[in-house]
């Protein structure tokens, strides 16, 4: 086995050759054979090895294109007895050595085979190039450094553990590596190689090159692309601070050619630019002793313009600060943590503490230690605020003025820093805290002292927001000194809305305001109030409550307060105006304080005030409330002509005017008003909406004469019809041919009845429609005017009446007869009075015989009250609205009132009423609101059992047709019976007592929860 050197035309190459007869292939081929093997590097004229990277390094006989993708190798190797894949691409190298079967070797045996023979080969080029010093040499670890790839045919365990291995065996043996400083060659296991990123590299290398000039290697950047990491030095930029943490102090590190100080700010200047975190993990800082510390040491810190005499006056203070302290050499690191003037003059704050704190010192003594420090006042603006520098002056004014220290004079120093002062600042604004916190008001401060006077004082002490919680020394608007907590900033808000009517619902923002001469920022009063948040704030006080621990039950919901709290905020609010008068916003507002100011007269108080806001948030809760008193009154009020004349005689174009504006105003803003009874009829009565329609077209009034001759008041179309005047119109509506088809199908139903014809109000819808409506027709009357005729002789024109006529006619002359007509108005305006004073007589008669029976009894008290209790009525009617029946019929329609009430909040299944019957079974009938309800009269002694989320309520309904604000003229009537019954209940449950009032025209209820004890 030969080294040779042989030139061909390719370049010169330096190889050795291997040949030896082999049983195993002998045995395979079945006949004499023996391994062929070449290894071979190239090299150049400068004795420098050749890269051969990406270039074939396999031969069998001809280059095995395709295995360089395949196998990495430092050298060129030829052997003929290679066995490649079919393609010649891959080697075969994963798999068993030996066919059991055939007990002979298999390819990937024989290719390993040749593998055992290279490296001995391999060895003795490796030391004839070691031995005459050729160059390069960091190319023989090409393909070594990395672990290998899976790849086709190739059992990469194996190869690392035979082939890579071996290799790397082979190169330590032998010095390879040129030494940076004379360029002696070096064992691989003595050198030191830099693995670092790039951009790094070369300053850690020439770092290296100082700490460790023998170890250093000159082609560094070419053998850490190829050298591994096992048995080796392979130093990244973390390794060499590990080396330094280990010198424990900067005096052990030695260096050849640059100072200590020189080399080492260069290298934290490295450090902290490859990796700042390395100074926290490592201890490579050095303090003014020179011990190395990590860089978030908690005590460790960096002086800046630390003089020799700060640091000799804190250590005679009993503190040294050269442990605590970075090595003020060390210029390319800065500490996050500083020792400056800062600190220096936090020691100064530190020693004033401890005499603050010492409680062997008096008062007065402690005044006479600290008032040096007091005293001292700062003049260098470029070094203090001015802000600072007025507090130091304004403290020395405060201290002369509460403890008449006048002899005290100031001193000017401008070497400390602000915090030097914090601690006998938070001392002395103590004692300030303290004195106002005991004065309370403004109204009791001293004599030419105020509200400005306080904000200037507390922001010249610099007062934190934590000693404003522990000291109320902050006026609210009401003068009362508060805690900071509890203020809040004003946004700009009326005065109108900080009214004390606004207390009675726990809103009263004078309370919670800040004085407006304290400046709320400087106090941190982050928490403000303006005009939205008072609208946010007010909205829960009017909200609908489903449960009723609150009480307070009206409008069919319970509430936080009572109804006439919130109707008179509401009315209040509705004063306030926005400002812009451009806005609808404006337009509608004003719309309805005019319309309240005339609807609710008196009861509306309060003056015009205008308020920059623009939302609707803050007036619509308060409209509702308004809307539903405004409702209230129209309803209580209850016909167009009353209205009229509560509006002063106004005349029914401005009373629609008005109602039009109010009606315009609910839809503006979606206020529901299905159930107020609001809407004028066309006998100008105010009904719901939900009763009304709508008169589509024109239907005559004869026709709407004679329908009301035909049905009950609450069915006739003047009744049901909303007045065309009204600018809201129901859905359902009635035309013309509504009336034709009705009138038709009624006349003809009513004349089929005998005893109808003879009804004076079927006569007269008779003798309209034949007599007077001139445009009768098959058409429109299908079933009336085919017999026009035979009703109107047998209804208008029966005999009796004709014979009358013709009495009439033979006793008078025509020219009488005409007469008569011409002068029908006066002679029954005249048979009117006849009938008016027949009334009073009647009535004067009734109460001549009360007064003869009971002397001295005041019927005009007794009448007043019967008349708000049960209506207006006749003298003559006494009888009947003071007897049983009347009552009873009053106590049903109650009934029936709270009936629908309850089933709608609760559910119709829940509800219990005692004395409901159905249409198959009742007593008798009652009609209230248009609907009809069946009665079956029971010995119950309540009204009403409820069933609700598990609880048991029982109710009793006493019902008025008087008004709540009458209602201390009558009384509430309870039975004996009705009241032991209550008492000896067993049951688990509550009962109410609901009083009803108005409920003939606008029903309202009363919740009263009943507690009764009887021993």
């Amino acid at each position: 086995m030969r080294l040779q050197e042989k030139n061909i035309a390719q370049g010169v190459f330096i190889y050795t050759h291997f040949e030896e007869s082999n049983d195993k292939l002998t045995a395979r081929y079945k006949a004499e054979r023996s391994i062929r093997l070449d290894i071979a590097v190239e090299v150049d004229d400068s004795n420098c090895l050749v890269e051969h990277i990406g270039k074939p390094s396999h031969f069998c006989v001809l280059p095995l294109v395709g295995i360089e993708k395949q196998l990495a190798e430092p050298i060129i190797i030829n052997c003929p007895d290679f066995e490649p894949d079919s393609e010649r691409q891959s080697l075969m190298l994963s798999g068993v050595d030996y066919n059991e079967e055939n007990n002979v070797i298999t390819e990937t045996g024989i290719n390993r085979l040749i593998y055992s023979k290279v490296f001995p080969l391999f060895e003795k080029i490796v030391s004839f190039l070691s031995s005459n010093n050729y160059g390069k040499l960091y190319y023989l670890a090409y393909g070594l450094g990395k672990i290998i790839v899976k790849k086709d045919n190739l059992d990469d365990k194996w190869y690392e553990d035979n082939v890579i291995k071996a290799y790397r065996d082979v190169l330590l043996k032998y010095p390879i590596a040129k030494a940076y400083r004379n360029e002696s060659m070096l064992n691989l296991s003595d050198c030191i190689i830099v693995a670092e990123k790039k951009e790094f590299e070369t300053a850690l290398y020439s770092l290296l090159t100082s700490l460790f000039p023998s170890n250093i290697v000159t082609d560094n950047h070419e053998w850490a692309q190829f050298i591994w990491k096992d048995q080796l030095r392979v130093w990244t930029s973390e390794d060499l601070c590990k080396v330094i943490e280990s010198k424990e102090n900067l005096t052990n590190i030695q260096l050849a050619d640059r100072t200590v100080i020189d080399w080492y700010n260069a290298f934290l200047d490295f450090i902290a630019k490859y990796d700042e975190r390395l100074l926290k993990e490592y201890a490579l800082l050095p303090n003014m002793n020179g011990l190395l510390l990590k860089k978030d040491e908690k005590v460790f810190k960096q002086g800046e313009h630390i003089t020799t005499f700060i640091i000799e006056l804190v250590e005679n203070l009993g503190k040294d600060l050269k442990p605590l302290l970075l090595h003020n050499e060390i210029t390319t690191v800065n500490l996050d943590a500083k020792y400056n003037s800062q600190s220096y003059s936090a020691e100064v704050n530190r020693l004033s503490k401890s005499i603050i704190d010492d409680k062997s010192i008096s008062t007065d003594d402690k005044v006479l230690k600290l008032l040096p420090l007091l005293s001292i006042i700062p003049n260098d603006s470029t070094r203090y605020e001015e802000d600072f520098i007025k507090k130091r002056k304004r403290i020395y004014e405060i201290i002369t003025s509460i403890h008449q220290q006048n002899e005290v004079n100031s001193s000017i120093d401008n070497s400390l820093l602000d915090s030097s002062w914090k601690e006998t600042d938070i001392w002395f604004e103590t004692h300030v805290l303290e004195f106002l916190h005991k004065v309370g008001h403004l109204n009791n401060l001293p004599d030419g002292l105020n509200s400005c006077w306080l904000n200037d004082c507390l922001v010249s002490l610099n007062v934190q927001t934590s000693r404003l919680n522990e000291y109320a020394v902050l006026p609210n608007q009401n003068g009362d000194f508060c805690f900071q907590e509890k203020l809040f900033k004003d946004e700009n808000i009326s005065d109108a809305l900080k009214d004390d009517i606004f207390d009675s619902i726990d809103i009263n923002y004078k309370d919670i305001l800040v004085h407006k001469d304290i400046d709320a920022t400087r106090f941190s009063i982050v928490q403000s109030k303006n005009t939205r948040i008072f609208a946010n704030e007010l909205k829960p006080k009017f909200a609908n409550l489903q449960n009723s621990s609150s009480g307070n039950f009206f409008r069919y919901y319970y509430h936080h307060f009572p109804q006439d709290k919130l109707d008179k905020i509401a009315r209040y609010l509705i004063s306030i105006l926005p400002s812009d008068t451009t806005l609808d916003l404006y337009k509608y507002q004003k719309s309805l304080f005019d319309i309240s100011n005339k609807i609710l007269g008196e009861e509306i108080n309060y003056t015009e005030q205008e308020i920059c806001f623009d939302s609707i948030e803050l007036w619509h809760d308060a409209n509702v409330y308004v809307a539903n008193q405004i409702a209230e009154k129209i309803s209580e009020i209850g016909t167009i002509e009353k209205l009229c004349l509560s509006l002063g005689n106004c005349g029914t174009k401005n009373a629609f005017e008005l109602l039009n504006h109010f009606y315009d105003f609910l839809l503006h803003y979606n206020i529901k008003y299905a159930s107020m009874s609001i809407f004028p009829n066309q006998n100008g009565e105010f009904k719901v909406y939900s009763a009304l329609k709508k008169e589509e077209g024109h239907i005559d009034d004869i026709l709407k004469n004679i329908i009301c001759c035909l049905v009950s008041k609450e069915d006739d179309y003047r009744t049901v019809l909303i007045d065309n005047q009204s600018i809201l119109k129901p859905q359902v509506s009635l035309n013309i041919e509504n009336a034709f088809s009705f009138i038709d199908g009624r006349i003809f139903e009513l004349y089929e009845i005998p005893t109808k014809r003879k009804d004076a109000t079927f006569i007269q819808a008779v003798h309209l429609l034949l007599e007077e409506y001139n445009q009768v027709t098959q058409k429109h009357f299908p079933k009336t005017y085919p017999i026009k005729d035979t009703i109107l002789i047998d209804v208008v024109w029966p005999q009796e009446k004709r014979e009358k006529l013709m009495k009439i006619s033979n006793k008078l002359t025509d020219e009488k007869i005409e007469t008569i007509l011409e002068n029908d108005a006066e002679i029954e305006e005249l048979t009117n009075r006849v009938n008016q004073l027949e009334n009073t007589i009647s009535q004067l008669s009734v109460i001549q015989e009360i007064e003869n029976k009971y002397p001295g009894f005041d019927f005009s008290t007794l009448l007043e009250i019967l008349e708000k209790e049960q209506g207006q009525f006749s003298l003559s009617d006494v009888e009947h609205n003071v007897s049983d029946e009347r009552k009873l019929e009053i106590g049903d329609e109650g009934e029936c009132f709270i009936y629908e009430k309850l089933c709608a909040k609760f559910g119709e299944d829940n509800v219990h009423w005692s004395n409901k019957g159905d249409a198959d079974n009742y007593q008798y009938k009652r009609t209230f609101q248009g609907k009809d309800y069946y009665f079956v009269r029971t010995s119950h002694d309540f009204d009403f059992k409820l069933n609700h989320n598990g609880f048991l309520f029982y109710i009793e309904v006493k019902t008025t047709v008087g008004s709540v604000k009458n209602c201390r003229d009558f009384p509430l009537f309870f039975q004996t019976k009705e009241w032991e019954w209550i008492d000896n209940n067993t049951e688990q449950a509550s009962h109410y007592i609901i009083r009803v009032f108005d409920i003939e025209t606008n029903p309202k209820a009363y919740f009263l929860k009943q507690t009764l004890e009887i021993d």
